[in-house]
């Protein structure tokens, strides 16, 4: 009867002891993603570990720091009237969202982004989109309401993604 009683006394301290070291693992898990390098932030946008930025506060992409590896790219509102060239270096996106902002134009080298499969550009002042958004083989959804698209506009943007699902 002893040897049960202290069997289980061990069972009971070993499950304690799991829990324990499962907290702290949490716990300095989470303190080290709060901690983090200032590199692994940017200026004026929401934390990047989470690949999304939000509220972006410049007029221009300009400042678009090219040493961040993303897969989502997220940018709602604000005033952003042009992307930078840049943005063809950034072949790991996969999903990208500029929605309600000012965007009038997106870059020739927008084709460049050979993994991306969804584009979200709901709310701006798009008119066109340059042809070489026909290079991008993967792309599944194109979100353009409430551009100013016209029908012409429209027709050749299917011609360039007959595979795209696309919403006017």
């Amino acid at each position: 009867m002893k040897l049960k009683f202290r069997l289980d006394l061990v069972l009971f301290a070993l499950g304690f002891l799991i829990l324990v070291v499962w907290i702290a693992f949490f716990l300095v898990n989470k303190f080290w993603v709060l901690t983090k390098p200032a590199e692994t932030y940017y200026t004026g946008a929401a934390y990047l570990e989470e690949e999304h930025i939000k509220e972006f506060p410049l007029k221009d992409l300009e400042d678009f720091d090219k040493k961040y590896d993303f897969k989502i790219l997220s940018i709602e509102g604000g005033s952003i009237q042009s992307i930078p060239p840049e943005i063809g270096q950034f072949v790991s996106l996969v999903d990208v969202k500029i929605i309600n902002s000012a965007l009038k134009e997106i870059p020739p080298e927008i084709g460049s982004l050979v993994n991306l499969e969804t584009l979200d550009l709901t709310g701006n002042d798009l008119s066109s989109l340059p042809t070489e958004i026909g290079q991008l083989s993967k792309l599944e959804k194109l979100y353009l309401t409430g551009n100013p698209i016209s029908p012409k506009e429209a027709e050749k943007i299917k011609e360039l993604l007959p595979n795209t699902q696309i919403f006017f």
